[in-house]
């Protein structure tokens, strides 16, 4: 399945289209547009399952970017009964089994200090039809309040990969071996340098990043 967005030029916010095969018809999957007439609702990033199956996307409303995370079956167009609210800018990595995601999420108001909301972007895993006030906090714990964490799986689901953003010129690199039992503790991977350091995939137990360290136009 390819999926893609596409506007039209009287269209206040772009569709999202899927396709079966290349050759397939473009079939609507999620139209924003629909669900606010003065086009107010906003698609702010989506995710597709390993195997097209499923779709985690955020919606925000009237320009917050304060996306709530749902999860859509593609074959029939259906919202599941996961919701998830505070997942501005989400990153989120599927399972290989489709059947839960890794993703990045914000406190929710009165758990942390006043002013707090809009800081301390933490990484869960949440298991589809599970509630997601009870899903576990896999890493952030001693971050400080800026740090924007990302997350990235290797094909095999056993490494997650998580980018810390901490300031515009400094990122610091950290693996979990997801198959160990329990909470396996955070593999310090790149920490401390003054430099960007970017997940681009794993693959084979390799792990590849583009960095600007020593090379002003990055490399990798």
């Amino acid at each position: 399945r390819y999926f893609y967005t596409r506007r039209e030029g009287q269209q206040n916010q772009p569709v999202l289209y899927f396709r079966q095969g290349l050759a397939g018809a473009d079939r609507v999957l999620l139209d924003v547009n629909a669900l606010a007439a003065d086009g107010t609702q906003s698609l702010d990033w989506w995710y597709p399952s390993e195997d097209g199956r499923l779709l985690a996307y955020g919606i925000s409303a009237d320009g917050s970017e304060e996306s709530t995370l749902r999860v859509r079956e593609v074959a029939t167009g259906q919202d599941r009964p996961d919701v998830i609210p505070w997942t501005r800018a989400c990153s989120l990595a599927w399972l290989p089994s489709g059947r839960g995601f890794y993703y990045t999420r914000y406190p929710a108001p009165g758990s942390v200090p006043a002013g707090q909301e809009q800081y301390q972007r933490r990484v869960f895993l949440h298991r589809l039809g599970t509630d997601p006030s009870q899903d576990r906090q896999i890493f952030g714990e001693g971050l400080g309040p800026s740090a924007w964490a990302s997350v990235l799986l290797s094909p095999d689901g056993r490494w997650l990969g998580i980018e810390v953003l901490d300031g515009p010129a400094k990122t610091e690199l950290f693996l979990i071996d997801m198959s160990k039992p329990g909470a396996p503790s955070p593999i310090p991977v790149v920490t401390g340098r003054p430099a960007l350091f970017n997940l681009v995939d794993m693959l084979d137990d390799r792990l590849y990043v583009v960095s600007n360290e020593d090379a002003p136009r990055y490399r990798l």
